[in-house]
């Protein structure tokens, strides 16, 4: 399924976009892409939430992985559920060292409450 880019792309028409794939590294290939068509185009947190949570519902840890330094990287905004979902998926896989590991991490990326990530560790 070809996709068809909009003419001006704002993070709200990306995640929705990349939900509807039903394949997540093909989601993620979009994902990645929308910043190589748009260089005026940046991610904001709830797109790389979305993202996270497509890679870890689907068992990419290593794709999951590579995102969220990639989110650290880009100094992206974020909201404290981006870290839950993540959290939450090294849980149910059994890498709970992973799980605090992140959760001891957060203060390296640019959100500034941990509540939630707590309370799911």
């Amino acid at each position: 399924m070809s996709i068809r880019w909009p003419r001006v792309l704002n993070p709200t028409y990306l995640s929705q976009i990349i939900r509807t794939q039903k394949n997540p590294l093909k989601a993620l290939d979009i994902f990645n892409e929308a910043k190589s068509k748009y260089p005026k185009y940046s991610h904001n947190g709830p797109v790389y939430a979305t993202m996270i949570t497509i890679l870890g519902t689907s068992g990419r840890l290593k794709e999951m992985r590579d995102l969220i330094e990639q989110m650290k990287q880009d100094s992206c905004e974020c909201k404290d559920s981006v870290f839950v979902s993540a959290i939450k998926t090294y849980a149910k896989e059994g890498l709970v060292d992973e799980a605090i590991s992140l959760y001891k991490n957060i203060p390296q990326f640019n959100c500034v409450n941990w509540t939630q990530s707590f309370n799911t560790l």
